[in-house]
């Protein structure tokens, strides 16, 4: 079956390279609520403390850390396998599925029972929570169907 909508392989290796650099970018930022260093920069905010469609100067580490998190783990999910065929797009839709559900269940569990900064920091981190559920599951799922194809 032909598979349009999936990126070349060579994608994967890309979204693996980066992965690890944005997530310490991300981790640290997150962490180190006092760090100077941050690269202030001058940019266009849509919604801002000081009005509406205004240019405003801040650190914008963090967003490149979000944004490269999304995009590695996005060119990771997204890609092809290069022995892709009808078994694995299955084994990729069904994960895919699962992946959904488990982040369902983990936001109606953090709504129910987290407030106040934790519930803001548990949103900012389930932004990556599907993506990073799809990235684990079907990578397991295949890995298994491999082992057992080798014995």
């Amino acid at each position: 079956m032909k598979t349009n909508y999936l990126l070349p392989p060579c994608c994967k290796i890309i979204g693996w390279c980066m992965l690890l650099p944005f997530m310490a970018i991300f981790l640290f930022v997150l962490s180190d609520s006092s760090y100077d260093g941050d690269i202030v920069m001058k940019v266009f905010a849509v919604v801002s403390d000081d009005g509406w469609f205004k240019f405003i100067e801040t650190g914008i580490l963090f967003e490149i850390g979000i944004i490269g998190l999304v995009s590695s783990l996005s060119l990771i999910s997204f890609s092809r396998e290069k022995d892709e065929d009808e078994y694995i797009e299955k084994i990729r839709l069904q994960s895919l599925v699962q992946s959904l559900m488990i982040s369902c269940i983990v936001l109606i569990l953090g709504t129910l029972f987290l407030y106040g900064i934790s519930f803001l920091l548990f949103t900012l981190l389930n932004m990556f929570f599907l993506l990073i559920t799809f990235v684990l599951i079907f990578n397991i799922r295949l890995a298994k169907l491999r082992n057992s194809c080798d014995e």
